[in-house]
């Protein structure tokens, strides 16, 4: 009889789970899968009858196995240790492999997220707040956010807030208590010949001592799609302004800086995509998805950075703001770099910046 591996829990709650993952690759893939099995195939349910239900429902099916053919050219671009690991996590969970791989590149395929930041840093301390808006799935994914618990035989450890199945991070620290916050931005250079965007983040992350070790992993490797990433430590904070060839670095301005989805330099400006339509099934209003609506989340968001002090009350309030927090807020934190500690909002309702935030320390 095969011998699951050990559960590690720190906690297990509806709306929040916090996951320790420990070993080499293999290892921490298959504790993901066997640990999460259960919400693992929730997710594939759900996806599959999302694509079923939509206007072209005859062909629901086909596009899944579609969209699997796309994510398996991006395949050859993710680094081994990554992909043997998502290959653990399909054991463990007992599903395709390339059902994980499809969870890991579809932000790629479909660049869907539209996501808020932002970060102040004044005498030596950082305060950094994120929502993650997603455009569908609103209701399963609040229900199942994750924060994993990363302690690897290679690199340092770090945590992502993600969900069940979900390898890349998109949301994360480590334990030099580097900052990482993924935004969906739009891009005329684009392809499907270069690093998964979550997976190559994780990557970065697992692997860095500064910021800066970051940032080159990130602006030295092939690149798939348009995004904003903002790095921060505990004294210095910009964003990366990506696109699948061309990047710009952003600073801070008098030690802040904020984030949605478009891009704010010049060089990045020029080369801006329309943004996306409204996808099938979103229950989201139309000017969701406009480009004056990051804009004016990002001067919203602006606004709310210039109150002093600024601790991490101000940061919840700024992420609960009316303005900012929206129905497709899935997930929402604040991060303290300097003292590698986190506040996640639990809720099984979005906006979950609306929810209790709890407090999560000393988890490396």
């Amino acid at each position: 009889m095969k011998t699951l591996p050990e559960e590690k829990f720190i906690l297990r709650e509806k709306g929040l789970t916090v996951l320790q993952l420990e070993g080499n690759c293999s290892e921490m893939g298959l504790q993901h899968g066997a640990s999460l099995r259960e919400e693992i195939h929730l997710i594939r349910s759900k996806f599959i009858d999302y694509l079923s239900r939509r206007k072209w429902s005859v062909f629901g099916r086909l596009l899944y196995w579609l969209l699997m053919v796309f994510a398996k050219t991006m395949n050859r671009y993710i680094p081994d240790a990554l992909r043997e690991e998502m290959l653990s996590a399909s054991k463990g969970a007992n599903v395709p492999y390339y059902f994980i791989l499809l969870l890991n590149v579809l932000d790629d395929l479909l660049n869907l997220l539209s996501c808020s930041s932002f970060a102040i840093t004044k005498d030596g301390h950082t305060v950094c707040g994120r929502n993650l808006d997603y455009d569908i799935f609103t209701d399963l994914m609040a229900h199942l956010n994750t924060v994993f618990v990363y302690k690897p035989k290679e690199g340092y450890p770090f945590l992502s807030l993600a969900w069940p199945g979900y390898i890349g991070c998109l949301t994360g620290m480590n334990a030099n208590g580097l900052v990482l916050t993924s935004h969906a931005s739009y891009a005329l250079d684009k392809n499907r010949k270069g690093v998964p965007t979550g997976l190559l983040y994780r990557h970065a992350l697992q692997h860095a001592l500064s910021i800066n070790d970051i940032e080159r992993a990130i602006t030295s490797a092939p690149r798939s799609i348009g995004n904003n990433v903002l790095l921060a430590s505990d004294n210095e904070a910009f964003v990366l302004e990506l696109s699948a060839k061309n990047w710009k670095k952003r600073k801070s301005r008098e030690g802040i800086i904020t984030v949605t989805n478009h891009y704010q330099t010049s060089a990045m400006k020029s080369i801006q995509a329309p943004f996306i339509s409204k996808p099938p099934g979103s229950s989201l209003p139309d000017d969701f998805f406009s480009y004056n609506y990051s804009i004016f989340r990002d001067e919203q968001l602006g606004e709310s950075c210039k109150k002093e002090p600024f601790l991490v009350n101000e940061a919840i309030e700024a992420l609960r703001s009316e303005w900012v927090a929206n129905e497709a807020t899935v997930q929402s934190v604040v991060f303290l770099p300097s003292e590698k500690t986190i506040w996640v909002a639990k809720s099984l309702d979005a906006p979950v910046s609306l929810g209790k935030f709890i407090k999560l320390e000393d988890l490396f």
